[in-house]
């Protein structure tokens, strides 16, 4: 397939409904080598479902707000989708400009994940997962050559300029995008050099301002 132009996603423990229990969420800080990826994903992160054309039915909000922000501002709807980590290679191809990512907790840093890890040991899956979905963005991105922009309330892990030259992301955008976000990806969509050192912080909007 040519791939669509604009590609969001997250990984496993992000994309997840958590069973529509907030609690069941902090699983993805317990150490991987506890559970079985299988059962961790039954009984914790279950698969959102797909609508029919392979997009996912919903989404984070962040995501979607910034689906609506681009839409509003004139990239064609069906230029863009959102996906399940899963799907993403369905969606990807000659055609595909940037891949968005997602993040919350990428390299296991946050509170819950080094509070557990100290204690019982072992690696945070929520590193595992995103490093999985990472490994395939790259295998993709050697092939098609488009942008990795990664954005959401986990990017501070990844400032550092070896972290982001080891999981292949060229873009940091911090903060709100409902403003800054369109412009920052037709930008970069075009070749520009608009974002020093490939971080990028985003305005924050007014209420009005978010779609």
């Amino acid at each position: 397939m040519p791939g669509k132009p604009i590609v969001f996603t997250a990984d496993r423990t992000v994309m997840t409904d958590y069973r529509g229990n907030l609690y069941v969420g902090f699983a993805a800080n317990l150490p991987y080598e506890y559970m079985p990826n299988r059962l961790a994903n039954w009984l914790f992160f279950p698969r959102i479902p797909d609508n029919p054309d392979g997009t996912v039915r919903y989404a984070l909000t962040g995501l979607r707000r910034l689906e609506s922000a681009c839409i509003n501002n004139g990239f064609p709807r069906n230029d863009i989708v959102t996906v399940n980590p899963d799907m993403v290679e369905r969606f990807i191809g000659e055609e595909t400009k940037v891949v968005g990512i997602s993040v919350i907790d990428p390299l296991g840093l946050g509170p819950a994940s080094t509070t557990f890890c100290s204690l019982l040991g072992g690696t945070p899956r929520t590193f595992v997962e995103f490093k999985r979905l990472m490994d395939k963005i790259k295998k993709l991105k050697h092939k098609y050559r488009f942008k990795v922009v990664v954005g959401g309330p986990g990017t501070w892990q990844l400032l550092p300029d070896p972290v982001r030259e080891k999981f292949g992301i060229d873009y940091l955008f911090m903060g709100e995008g409902e403003v800054s976000f369109p412009a920052f990806l037709e930008a970069i969509m075009n070749g520009d050099s608009y974002v020093e050192n490939g971080v990028y912080r985003g305005k924050p909007p007014k209420p009005s301002e978010i779609p």
